[in-house]
């Protein structure tokens, strides 16, 4: 059994401001973290993520052969008001709806792949490292065990996000790069500067715009992700 949901090429521009960062000796960022698809196949053991970019390059040798993109994936269980996290994880800029909480979040970048909960003190912690596999030129598999995340996976919500990694940054859960007004290799640009989200690309259902959702203009408005549900 299996889920599939696929995303506009050539949409990695966030609010629709975003440019990438410039980094020496790369002449081209583009595609860097522009999802193409996100879906989900089911065995008797575990649910395997799959994520298709445009590109996965690794300029910086990162050991799972891919370097740039930073990738949440929110996992709502029971789709109930005022159950689990509205907020997304830190440094992100964006939420979800009363009735999409998340219980888990899937945080992947070529250095791992990770499995958090929310805490009661509203922060998360680390629950297990997860087994993630560069499987192509673009696409990455990460395994979940369903002993650690127990449930019918098509009836869970997903909220799937694709930002750059900040590779200089030591916090856990990784955090993504920046947005200023100043181009350098460790920001993403916008003239709207800090008031950005960070967040480069979403997947969303058909008839859903992704301009609509993150295009707000660095007003502070606030950013609901839609979930995606294979039921729906």
């Amino acid at each position: 059994d299996f889920a599939l949901w696929t995303d506009f090429e050539g949409d990695d521009y966030g609010d629709s401001t975003l440019g990438y960062p410039v980094i020496e000796g790369i002449e081209d960022m583009t595609g860097l973290a522009d999802l193409l698809s996100f879906g989900f196949k089911v065995y008797e053991e575990t649910i395997v993520y799959t994520l298709k970019l445009k590109r996965l390059d690794n300029f910086w040798n990162a050991p799972l052969g891919f370097s740039f993109p930073l990738i949440d994936i929110y996992i709502d269980l029971n789709n109930r008001y005022g159950a689990g996290s509205n907020l997304a994880l830190n440094d992100r800029m964006v939420s979800f709806s009363d009735q999409d909480g998340w219980e888990y979040v899937v945080v992947i970048n070529g250095w791992g792949a990770r499995l958090y909960r929310p805490s009661m003190t509203g922060g998360v912690f680390k629950v297990s490292s997860l087994e993630c596999k560069k499987v192509s030129n673009n696409e990455i598999e990460v395994i979940v065990p369903r002993n650690v995340v127990r449930g019918n996976p098509f009836n869970w919500g997903y909220g799937v996000l694709a930002m750059g990694y900040s590779r200089f940054s030591m916090k856990d859960p990784p955090s993504p790069m920046r947005v200023d007004t100043n181009p350098n290799e460790n920001n993403f640009t916008s003239p709207y500067g800090q008031e950005s989200s960070p967040v480069v690309d979403i997947i969303v259902h058909n008839g859903q715009s992704q301009n609509d959702i993150l295009n707000v203009g660095g007003s502070r408005k606030k950013i609901t992700i839609p979930m995606l549900r294979a039921n729906q």
